[in-house]
C-alpha cells in the first residue's frame, strides 16, 4: 500500500489530536505546521496530550514545518483552524500544488472559502473534541476515540476510499454527513450565545445572572436569522426556541458542572462570529435586541491580545 503524505496545517487542540491520530497509521507520513513558540515546543516534545477523561496522557514525536511552500506537495491537507482565521490561510492554499484540502473548524459561510479556492477539491469537516492548552501539553476533552464529519465542498465528491485509507489502523473513525452546512451553523449559533454569556459570567457571576434569560432569547433571535437563511434545524431545537425558559433553565444547570471548564473558547473567534450574525441582522432587516445586547456587553469586557 502506498504511503500517504500528510499536512495538519495548525497546531492547536484540533490539529494536534487530529495529527496524534493520524501517527497511528504506520503508512501515513504525516507532518504538522506551526508557528511562533508552538513550533519549539512539537520540535522540542513532540505531540504531548493529556486525555482529560480518559486520564491518560500520550506523547508521539512527528515531523514539524512553519511554512507552506508552493511546491510543497501532500496527498491530503487537513486545516484546523478558528472561524476568524480561515481566510488568512486561503493565499498560501492557493499557491500550493497540492489538491485536496479539508478544512476543519466552526463554519458560518463556506461561500467565500468555495469562491476563493475553485481549482481545489475543497472539503469542509468538523471535529468532535475540545479541551485546553498549558504550555507545551495540549488537555483534549474527547467522548470516544475522535470522530470527524466531512462534506464535499466542491464539485469533488468526499473521497471515500482516500480518507478510509487515511484512518485505517487508528481508533478514529470519520463519516459523511450530507447536512454538515445547516448543523455548522447552528452550532456556531450555540457556541456564539455560549460563549458571549460565559465572557460575562467569568468576570463576574453574580452580575451576569440576569443575562441568563437574554442569553435564552438571544439564541432564538439567531435560530431565526438562520431560519431566514433556509437552515435547518433539528425538531428538538424548534422546541426549545419555543419555549425560551427551558433554554435559560438549561443554561443555568449547566454552570453547575464542571464541563465547561474543561474545554476553552476563543473570544476573537467569537467577535467574528458576532460580526457575522449582526451582518446577517442588518442584511435581513430583523432586529436582534437581546443578542445584540449581550454581544455587546462580552465585547465591552474583551481584551485582545497581539
Amino acid at each position: 500500500m502506498l504511503l500517504m503524505k500528510l499536512l495538519v496545517y495548525g497546531a492547536g487542540i484540533q490539529g494536534s489530536f487530529l495529527a496524534a491520530q493520524l501517527c497511528n497509521n504506520p503508512q501515513n507520513h504525516v507532518t504538522i505546521l506551526a508557528r511562533g513558540p508552538r513550533y519549539q515546543q512539537l520540535v522540542t516534545h513532540g505531540l504531548r496530550l493529556h486525555h482529560i477523561l480518559q486520564h491518560q496522557t500520550t506523547q508521539t514525536p512527528i515531523h514539524v514545518i512553519q511554512t507552506l511552500a508552493a511546491d510543497d506537495a501532500y496527498d491530503f491537507i487537513f486545516v484546523t483552524m478558528k472561524y476568524n482565521d480561515f481566510p488568512t490561510v486561503v493565499p498560501v492554499l492557493q499557491a500550493n500544488c497540492s489538491h485536496q484540502i479539508l478544512l476543519i473548524g466552526n463554519q458560518l459561510t463556506p461561500e467565500p472559502l468555495q469562491q476563493a479556492l475553485p481549482q481545489k477539491a475543497l472539503y469542509f469537516g468538523f471535529q468532535n473534541t475540545g479541551g485546553t492548552r498549558q504550555g507545551a501539553q495540549i488537555n483534549v476533552l474527547r467522548f470516544g476515540k475522535g470522530h470527524l464529519d466531512v462534506i464535499a465542498g466542491s464539485q469533488a465528491p468526499v473521497p471515500q476510499a482516500t480518507l478510509h485509507q487515511i484512518f485505517q489502523k487508528t481508533a478514529y473513525t470519520w463519516g459523511q454527513r450530507l447536512d454538515l452546512f445547516d448543523w455548522l451553523a447552528q452550532h456556531a449559533a450555540l457556541i456564539t450565545v455560549l460563549n458571549n454569556f460565559d465572557m460575562l459570567y467569568q468576570t463576574d457571576a453574580h452580575k451576569a445572572r440576569p443575562y441568563f434569560k437574554v442569553a435564552a432569547h438571544a439564541f432564538g433571535e439567531l435560530q431565526a436569522l438562520l431560519i431566514d437563511r433556509h437552515i435547518q434545524r433539528p425538531h428538538w431545537q424548534e422546541r426549545l426556541i419555543a419555549t425560551p425558559w427551558v433554554m435559560n433553565l438549561g443554561l443555568r444547570l449547566l454552570y453547575h458542572t464542571p464541563i465547561l471548564k474543561l474545554a476553552a473558547g476563543n473570544f476573537k473567534e467569537i467577535a467574528a462570529l458576532n460580526q457575522r450574525f449582526t451582518e446577517f441582522s442588518v442584511q435581513q432587516q430583523r432586529a436582534t435586541p437581546a443578542f445584540q445586547r449581550l454581544a455587546q456587553q462580552a465585547t465591552r469586557i474583551f481584551k485582545p491580545t497581539a
